[in-house]
C-alpha cells in the first residue's frame, strides 16, 4: 500500500499575494487617517466657534450690566451716551458699600481686532466727570479689560425719542438739549437715547451678532 502523498504545492502565501494584503492595508490606513485628521479638523472647528460665541454672549452681558445703571440726563452736564465709529461710551451710576454713589465712565473700544472695556475710577464732582470723559484710554485711572472674542467690526447706534435709530452725534446732543430743556417740568428727566442697539462681527463670519438695549432698566 503506497502512503499518503503530499501535494507538490506547498501550502500558504505566495509573495505577491503578501504584497498584494499590505498594499491593501497600507490604503486602508491612509483612508482612515485622513477620515479621522477631517474629524478632528471639524471637532477644532466647532470648539473654536463655540468658543468665539461664548466671548461675544459675554460682551453682551457685559454691556447689558453697565448699561442697567446709566446715569441720568441731570446727572452728567452732556449727554450721557456717545458715539464713534468703533466706539460707545456712557456714563454709568456706581453704588459701592459704605460711600455714596459716585459716577463712572465706561468706553467700549475696537482696538486690534478685540474690543476694550475702559472704566475709569468713580468720581464724585462734576469736574472730574468731564475730565475722565476727555481722557478715556490715556488716563492711568482707566482699568482696561479685552471682552468677547476676535471681532472685526463693531458698531453701535442709539435710539433717540422722535428721531428713531441714529449713530450721528448731533441727533443724540439735540436730544439731550431738549431733554434738558424739560428738568423741571418731568420727574424723572426724560432720557435723550432710551436704547442701543450693538452689532458685532465676529472673525470668519459673515453675519453680524445683534443685540437691543434698552438704556437704565
Amino acid at each position: 500500500m503506497r502512503p499518503f502523498a503530499r501535494s507538490s504545492s506547498a501550502s500558504g502565501f505566495t509573495l505577491i499575494e503578501i504584497l498584494v494584503a499590505m498594499a491593501i492595508l497600507a490604503i486602508l490606513a491612509v483612508l482612515s487617517w485622513r477620515g479621522l485628521d477631517q474629524v478632528i479638523r471639524g471637532r477644532e472647528a466647532v470648539m473654536h466657534s463655540l468658543e468665539e460665541e461664548r466671548a461675544d454672549v459675554e460682551l453682551f452681558e457685559q454691556l447689558r450690566r453697565d448699561t442697567q445703571n446709566l446715569a441720568g440726563t441731570d446727572q452728567t452736564g452732556q449727554p450721557e451716551v456717545q458715539l464713534a465709529p468703533g466706539e460707545l461710551r456712557f456714563v454709568r451710576r456706581l453704588a459701592l458699600p459704605g460711600i455714596a454713589p459716585r459716577l463712572q465712565v465706561i468706553d467700549y473700544r475696537l482696538e486690534q481686532g478685540h474690543v476694550t472695556r475702559y472704566a475709569s475710577a468713580p468720581v464724585q464732582l462734576a469736574s472730574d466727570l468731564q475730565t475722565a470723559l476727555q481722557r478715556v484710554g490715556s488716563d492711568g485711572n482707566f482699568s482696561a479689560t479685552r471682552v468677547g472674542g476676535a471681532i472685526t467690526d463693531f458698531k453701535v447706534s442709539a435710539w433717540v425719542p422722535g428721531i428713531g435709530w441714529t449713530d450721528q452725534t448731533a441727533d443724540i446732543v439735540a436730544a439731550y438739549t431738549r431733554a434738558r430743556s424739560q428738568l423741571f417740568g418731568q420727574v424723572p428727566a426724560p432720557r435723550a437715547v432710551t436704547g442701543l442697539q450693538i452689532r458685532a462681527t465676529v472673525a470668519g463670519s459673515v453675519r453680524p451678532y445683534r443685540r437691543v438695549l434698552a438704556l437704565g432698566e
